[in-house]
């Protein structure tokens, strides 16, 4: 089936038709933030929280929706885009930029923002995978000081993931000086030491994930011990286990970072835990 598009009121089934224009801040400028929902079996997942989260960054860089639209409407372009593509499991891509005016840094007194969706076919990790884990490389975060905002300004992103894939590594694990280790290139980053999990805390430093937000959660309510705190590269290699959250890989084991082996290289029983709990929760709130 064909990927599905939405621009500002039109859907297209031929994504080359979907088209913004060359003085759309969000080329020009990277004027804009995202989000991005999965589905499973044909439903949204965490719809809340990533609107909700959608809303924060739209405020935190002063950008308006399109007229007369609000986050529930955003919602039901994103319920009708997926019932549209008819994949069962897909990434939902909602994009919203300040839109066409003329170039200028300065934020317009005026503008008309653009609302982009895509739908796109998703294939999670196999069992395999996910049993070998993932190997990360650490590389400084070079990011901006906002981080915490979910922009399309990816750059810093972009040459971290490239980085580490052409040294045959999947993430890279971002280590900010004076700060400690962040997270991941796309994802956010927990370890485990003595049944202790860790992971940095909700700051301008990270993107607080929903996937990470709903770990939290089940790590309370089923009495697993967590910090939220800043560790070091010493800490981290240090680690009994080590893994990544994000909404395309849910849970996911390192197995290694750099040239060494995390819990010889296999993913940890704690990790192996927490994974089950996020999988029975998303189908108990699908």
């Amino acid at each position: 089936m064909p990927v599905v598009a939405y621009v500002d009121g039109e859907f297209f089934t031929d994504i080359s038709q979907a088209k913004v224009s060359i003085e759309d801040r969000g080329y020009q400028f990277g004027d804009g933030v995202y989000e991005v929902i999965r589905s499973y079996d044909g439903k949204l997942f965490g719809t809340q929280e990533h609107m909700a989260r959608l809303d924060r960054s739209l405020k935190e860089i002063e950008l308006d929706l399109p007229p007369g639209m609000d986050i529930d409407a955003v919602t039901a372009v994103a319920r009708e885009a997926l019932a549209r593509s008819t994949f069962a499991s897909a990434l939902i891509y909602i994009q919203v930029s300040r839109g066409t005016v003329p170039r200028d840094h300065s934020i317009p007194e005026e503008s008309r923002s653009t609302l982009v969706v895509t739908v796109r076919p998703f294939t999670p990790a196999t069992q395999e995978v996910w049993e070998t884990g993932l190997a990360a490389i650490t590389l400084p975060d070079q990011r901006w000081l906002r981080c915490d905002i979910k922009t399309v300004n990816l750059l810093a992103n972009v040459l971290a993931i490239t980085k580490a894939r052409r040294m045959g590594f999947q993430e890279a694990i971002l280590i900010r000086e004076g700060v400690g280790v962040t997270e991941c290139s796309r994802n956010n980053l927990f370890i485990v030491k003595d049944g202790l999990c860790l992971t940095a805390p909700r700051s301008n430093w990270i993107l607080t994930g929903i996937t990470r937000n709903f770990v939290l959660r089940l790590l309370a309510e089923n009495n697993i011990p967590y910090e939220e705190t800043f560790f070091d590269k010493g800490a981290l290699l240090a680690a009994d286990e080590v893994f990544l959250t994000g909404t395309g890989n849910e849970v996911m084991p390192i197995t290694k970072i750099d040239e060494q082996l995390i819990n010889e290289g296999q993913p940890g029983p704690l990790t192996r835990r927490i994974a089950e709990l996020f999988r029975e929760f998303v189908q108990k709130s699908i």
